[in-house]
């Protein structure tokens, strides 16, 4: 496992690097390697991009595209990375200070879980990713963004209510995470979640907020957003690895979708590069 950055959040302000009185937010990437493991501390496994296996107390699932995971404190687990993946991790001290934090919270901690993530909290966790790689670790706003993540998460999930899309469309949304790179079918998709075509388009629109390919669109260049900040691959095979015949179409969705091209970070890469030759 590779550390990318650690920011260290905890009640009130910067803290020492404890899980004593802290929480510890990280983004982190996972081998393709099986791991196994226990730690005395709560986590929250949120994705950016890409798939992680688990395996917590003989429960199996995934942290992959609209789902995040649970592993409750002391909980012996497996896990594995799948290709390129990315992840906001919440680290939570056990017990959580009763005076600071909720019942919703420590209740949604305590057992093993893959729940739903909608769209909006899916986006807030690219900020909070993005702001705790941006920001130095005594970042006040990162350490207000990061808290809330938290409590946000487990509102939602307070009521049964709202676990019971995941179970019905998990299957769906976990077959798109894994197959980015290639043609999705919504009878595909609809077959797996066991609805005709119809009911899985308006289940799917009232769960995530977007259409099938709506999503999976979002997805795509999310996908190839971060490839392109993360490799020195041309354009061309960044398009190939999130599903698209050819550069021209990459290129023209890319800029339809953040307003500028996908050619913008060879140009900074370039840049980085010249800078760091001259004398």
């Amino acid at each position: 496992m590779q550390e990318v950055h650690r920011v260290v959040l905890g009640p009130g302000g910067p803290v020492e690097h404890t899980l004593n009185n802290a929480f510890v937010t990280e983004v982190r990437r996972y081998e393709e390697t099986d791991h196994c493991h226990s730690h005395a501390h709560h986590q929250i496994i949120l994705p950016l991009c890409g798939s992680l296996e688990l395996q917590v107390d003989g429960r199996s699932g995934k942290a992959c595209a609209l789902q995040g995971a649970i592993v409750p404190g002391n909980s012996r687990h497996t896990f594995r990375g799948v290709g390129n993946n990315q992840f906001v991790v919440v680290d939570l001290p056990i017990p959580l200070n009763a005076d600071y934090w909720s019942d919703d919270l420590r209740r949604f901690l305590e057992t093993p879980n893959f729940f739903g993530l909608d769209p909006g909290l899916y986006h807030y966790t690219q900020l909070v990713g993005a702001e705790s790689c941006r920001h130095l670790p005594d970042s006040k706003f990162s350490i207000m963004l990061a808290e809330l993540l938290a409590e946000l998460l487990a509102q939602r999930h307070s009521t049964a209510k709202s676990l019971r899309p995941t179970r019905r469309l998990g299957p769906a949304l976990e077959y798109i995470g894994s197959h980015v790179d290639q043609r999705i079918s919504v009878s595909k998709l609809a077959a797996l979640s066991y609805l005709s075509i119809g009911r899985f388009h308006s289940a799917f629109r009232e769960y995530t907020g977007r259409t099938p390919g709506q999503y999976i669109t979002e997805l795509r260049m999310q996908r190839g957003l971060a490839l392109l900040q993360e490799t020195a691959w041309p354009v061309s095979r960044v398009a190939a690895a999130v599903g698209y015949s050819s550069q021209a179409a990459f290129t023209h969705a890319f800029h339809r979708h953040f307003g500028f091209p996908p050619s913008r970070y060879h140009r900074q890469a370039d840049t980085r590069t010249q800078r760091e030759s001259s004398p």
